[in-house]
């Protein structure tokens, strides 16, 4: 038989199978490629290359997940290098914002910032700041329809930009993005005002620390009528840091104070507030984060549709804001979902019945033992009866039991708690924060 009419036979059966996935219906091939950008998306932009038809409806599952950028330099090459009509299918965009170079500086603003001395008050540098943050304005009105924007946070070595340039992009910020739902902002430099033009946010994450002054970021927080979730993080705070001692009232980056924000919001569906401290000073007894927690707990109070909370942090509550978080959760009509550390949950018969699913996280240099797991199977079995719409029990580690007892413990437990209509986890978790 000719080569020709052997390499015929696999093309057409190619081609067939293509047209019978084209006889699926489109909602089942949504979902295919749905799937596929979450577990596999090398096969989905491989997807591309088959069928037009499959590209065209493959193109914007690829395009909706998280574009990810790490300076201007590297963004505005990749929306020089695609296609237009993509970038209505990009909604979700993570960036950091780098100083400028010099070398990559083109004509005579180029000429003179290169030559320019860092003393010189001709030097040019401020103007080319504000004309870079311009230019990476105009890019930005090339993505329409983000729904979710992240501020990525600095690492060492990076070209961090200055203070100014950073105030400059968060004015920017207030032209852009009208359709934006969720923020994730890492950089505590940047004044929180910008926020007061995305009235249709709904979820907020930043670090609770903002060059913003105290008024400034109420009045910011009151313009968020549609903010539902709020998330406070700080992986690696130093409460000593001076930027605690500071009131927001002055120049610099201060704590926010989270308990007057939540005063502001109308109702929130769930609270996130994590915070590891790298220096805890123990001998504080009512430290800032003890402080934060304590009052926040009081003004949640207000917000009867909360059916979500989180406290993680590694500073011993003490006995004052222990008491206060137990006497929330227990009187609490709303709550579905909590999450803490181990050391701090409320005993499971302080449990509101609203609850579905409990989260607790065991200190790493705490051990997963068998009589602890017995004590969560015992606690979960005695409340079973007030706790009807519990079906979650997730317990994160830091790594699994390497002991046969407490694996054959783990195992027993589990199946225990499916006899009671309760799945339990057990998740490992990493990083140096420990979230």
């Amino acid at each position: 038989m000719p080569k020709g009419v052997k390499k015929a036979a696999p093309t057409k059966a190619i081609a067939r199978s293509r047209l019978r996935f084209l006889t699926i219906p489109l909602e089942l091939r949504e979902h295919i490629y749905t799937d596929l950008l979450n577990s596999s998306p090398s096969t989905l932009f491989d997807l591309l290359l088959t069928n037009r038809q499959i590209a065209d409806e493959a193109k914007p599952f690829l395009y909706r997940q998280p574009m990810i950028f790490d300076g201007q330099g590297e963004f505005v090459s990749w929306l020089r290098s695609i296609d237009r009509g993509c970038l209505r299918h990009v909604v979700d965009l993570h960036f950091k914002l780098h100083d400028i170079d010099p070398a990559t500086i083109v004509g005579a603003l180029g000429k003179r910032l290169r030559q320019a001395s860092p003393d010189n008050d001709d030097n040019p540098y401020q103007e080319a700041c504000e004309l870079e943050i311009e230019r990476l304005g105009k890019f930005f009105r090339h993505l329409p329809n983000i729904r979710s924007f992240t501020i990525l946070p600095y690492e060492n070595g990076d070209a961090r930009p200055p203070y100014d340039m950073l105030v400059a992009f968060a004015d920017m910020l207030e032209d852009q993005f009208p359709n934006l739902r969720s923020l994730t902002n890492y950089e505590e430099l940047l004044p929180i005002t910008f926020l007061t033009h995305y009235g249709k946010l709904q979820h907020l994450r930043f670090t609770g620390v903002s060059t913003s002054s105290r008024a400034e970021v109420i009045r910011t927080f009151r313009k968020l009528p549609e903010l539902t979730n709020l998330e406070i993080w700080r992986p690696d705070a130093n409460i000593e840091d001076d930027r605690y001692e500071k009131s927001s009232e002055v120049i610099g980056a201060g704590r926010c104070n989270i308990a007057e924000i939540l005063g502001a919001l109308p109702q929130l569906r769930a609270f996130s507030y994590r915070e590891y401290a790298l220096s805890a000073r123990p001998s504080a007894a009512f430290n800032p984060v003890r402080k934060t927690i304590f009052e926040s707990l009081n003004m949640l109070e207000k917000h009867s549709s909360l059916r979500s909370l989180q406290v993680l942090t590694n500073i011993d509550l003490l006995s004052r804001v222990q008491e206060k978080f137990e006497s929330f959760i227990s009187s609490s009509r709303s709550l579905k979902q909590l999450e803490s550390y181990y050391d701090d949950m409320p005993a499971f018969e302080d449990l509101p019945p609203t609850t579905e699913a409990v989260m607790m996280r065991l200190d790493p240099l705490s051990e997963l033992t068998p009589e602890l797991l017995m004590d969560i199977f015992s606690g979960a079995k005695e409340s079973r009866g007030r706790l009807p719409r519990l079906a979650e029990i997730s317990l994160y580690i830091d790594s699994f039991p390497e002991s046969e007892r407490a694996r054959r413990t783990a195992s027993l437990v589990r199946d225990k708690m499916r006899e009671l209509g309760i799945r339990l986890r057990l998740k490992t978790w990493s990083g140096p924060s420990r979230f």
